[in-house]
């Protein structure tokens, strides 16, 4: 019985399936090769058994794996299975090989499989007839009717062994010059259970809705970040007592200490040209000295935008120098993505509309009050939120390809949820082993929806409470 609108039961009745964010409507989120537990009710009319599978499929929709659900609980029809997607591979994104766990990675599907358990309804009946002495030919008889029935069920994806096995036991089944208990015991030994295990003819067979999986690279749940700060790894004091900072080249040492001290990821704050206009001194002073460098949050100059290493740093071409070092040290490089602007960011010339303006007509600064942030422009997304998705794709995708594999994004809860949606969606097709970290402090229903976006990690509530 075909279903042919989601609402429809089959022949086999299957509800309230777990793990299901929003009702299906958002991907649950795992790793690759990594067990988790799906379950579900699954149940029948009357006394007829029923079955249950997880079927595994990747977009295509095309079955990967194959998982028997066991009944935890009869009388609440509640079943469950350790289900795994893909195939486990401590290969970094960067390391050889690494293109067979890419091909996994992304948007899978798992599909619950209510069946008419055949097997195991003739099997509760036919031994109290045989016990009782009651029609036990005619039980017998389907038995063996119903054991090669299933030795030539595709479904079952029998090989040929199972299939000898299932048929000398139809034979032996039917055999009447034995007698009915050593027919019955031809059906219920050690190999056919086995096989009603792993290999069961599923009769009435009853898919549910797919259910949506994001499927992320291994290590994305968990690791070990080292905030790192290039300008401080081999600055030093010149003979003038004035701080010479420290560059994309000597933070290379840095690489070694973080290594030794058992880290993962190196986290960059933003390594972009910063703003002159209303550049913060030391302790966020209003007025900078002659050799601040500002704060890396007040990103762009005359010199470039998100786009630009900072020239006091090095070179783009320094910044991939680094980011091969850390990955022969089998470090990953994260980079902070802060979307906001300083006055000198290009971004205020060639599009003044992606900023709020007063009624006096300049560009609205960044306040929190009773903070102010002067050297700081926010954006605004109410006039072109396409325009700035398709920059800032852009922008992520030339950082994934000079070695970034996470980018840990400032305050995107003060960005539109769909935005980062957008902007995420469209940065994983293309680099699906790239991971979101959002740097967010704020209310749980905020969290989530940002987790639904397709951030992977967070900061979360408890410290903003």
């Amino acid at each position: 019985m075909n279903r042919t609108s989601p609402e429809q039961f089959g022949r086999v009745n299957v509800l309230d399936i777990t793990p299901s964010a929003e009702n299906g409507l958002y991907p649950a989120r795992v790793e690759l090769g990594e067990a988790f537990k799906v379950t579900a009710q699954v149940f029948i009319e009357g006394r007829t058994k029923a079955g249950a599978t997880v079927s595994v499929r990747n977009t295509r929709g095309t079955e990967k794996g194959r998982f028997p659900m066991i009944c935890t609980n009869p009388g609440l029809d509640r079943w469950e299975a350790m289900v795994k997607i893909g195939d486990h591979s401590d290969l970094k994104p960067w390391e050889d090989g690494y293109a067979d766990v890419k091909k996994q990675l992304g948007e899978w599907h798992i599909v619950v499989e209510g069946w008419e358990d055949t097997y195991a309804s003739w099997l509760h009946d036919a031994q109290i007839k045989v016990e009782v002495g009651d029609d036990a030919e005619n039980a017998l008889e389907s038995g063996a009717q119903l054991l090669e029935r299933w030795a030539g069920a595709r479904d079952s994806k029998l090989t040929a062994d199972d299939k000898k096995t299932l048929r000398e036991a139809a034979k032996t089944v039917a055999d009447k010059s034995l007698d009915a208990t050593a027919r019955l015991a031809a059906a219920t030994t050690d190999a056919i259970a086995s096989l009603h295990e792993t290999n069961p003819l599923r009769d009435g067979l009853s898919a549910s809705n797919p259910q949506r999986f994001r499927v992320e690279r291994p290590k994305s749940s968990f690791a070990a970040w080292y905030q790192f700060f290039p300008r401080s790894e081999g600055a030093y004091f010149d003979a003038d007592g004035k701080i010479v900072q420290g560059t994309l080249k000597t933070a290379l040492s840095g690489l070694d200490r973080a290594k030794a001290e058992g880290f993962d990821i190196v986290y960059l704050p933003p390594i972009f040209p910063i703003g002159v206009t209303n550049r913060k001194g030391r302790n966020n002073s209003l007025v900078a000295g002659p050799f601040d460098p500002g704060s890396p949050f007040g990103i762009g100059s005359e010199l470039g935008g998100h786009d630009t290493v900072d020239p006091l740093l090095g070179t783009m071409d320094d910044f991939k120098a680094f980011c091969d070092y850390a990955h022969k040290l089998g470090i990953e490089v994260a980079l902070d993505f802060a979307l906001q602007c300083s006055p000198d960011h290009p971004w205020v010339k060639q599009h003044p509309n992606w900023f709020r303006t007063k009624p006096d007509g300049t560009i609205a600064f960044a306040e929190n009050p009773p903070k102010k942030y002067q050297d700081i422009y926010p954006i605004d997304f109410n006039a072109d939120m396409e325009g700035i998705e398709a920059e800032v794709e852009r922008i992520m995708d030339l950082w994934v390809k000079a070695g970034v594999t996470i980018f840990r994004v400032d305050n995107p809860h003060t960005k539109p949820v769909r935005f980062w949606q957008d902007v995420i969606a469209a940065v994983t097709k293309k680099h699906p082993e790239t991971l979101f970290l959002a740097e967010a402090f704020t209310r749980p229903g905020m969290m989530r929806a940002l987790s639904y976006a397709g951030f992977t990690q967070s900061h979360c509530y408890f410290p903003w409470r």
